[in-house]
């Protein structure tokens, strides 16, 4: 019932991705919005429905890849379209939530990328620094994301 519902009600989200291939605070011209590939709702390890989201990489993007490599994920869900009330902010069209994280979180761990993992989990959990709300254009900016 709840994964159907979740399918069928897609519409009540925006969402989006971009890759930066050499980080967030590297910007340049390989960077890519990527498009959402496939939609599903998975249960997880603890029986909830969840949303997943796949995007798929070609082989020149995944070639690209590299330690410093990062992705940033924004979403909004839509309150109601034709008033403009969305959230996490109700009164402005281009507001969203961002989350940033590496690129290369799926490979498996090398000694270096342990280590830059778990200074950056300590960061985050002092700093919240890999969540931020803002415009797509200020959740896309390098200084945003600055500690």
């Amino acid at each position: 019932m709840i994964k159907n519902l979740l399918l069928e009600n897609l519409q009540i989200i925006d969402i989006a991705m971009k890759l930066f291939i050499d980080g967030v605070q590297n910007p340049n011209s390989k960077d890519q919005q990527l498009i959402t590939c496939k939609t599903d709702v998975i249960t997880n390890e603890n029986g909830a429905d969840v949303l997943e989201l796949i995007y798929e990489l070609n082989d020149n993007q995944i070639k690209q890849i590299n330690l410093g490599s990062e992705f940033i994920f924004i979403s909004r869900t839509i309150i109601n379209r034709k008033l403009q009330e969305y959230w996490p902010n109700k009164d402005a069209d281009d507001r969203y939530m961002g989350y940033k994280f590496g690129a290369t979180d799926w490979l498996a761990p090398t000694l270096e990328m342990a280590v830059a993992e778990k200074a950056n989990t300590i960061l985050d959990e002092v700093w919240g620094s890999n969540i931020r709300i803002g415009s797509t254009e200020e959740i896309y900016k390098a200084k945003t994301w600055k500690r």
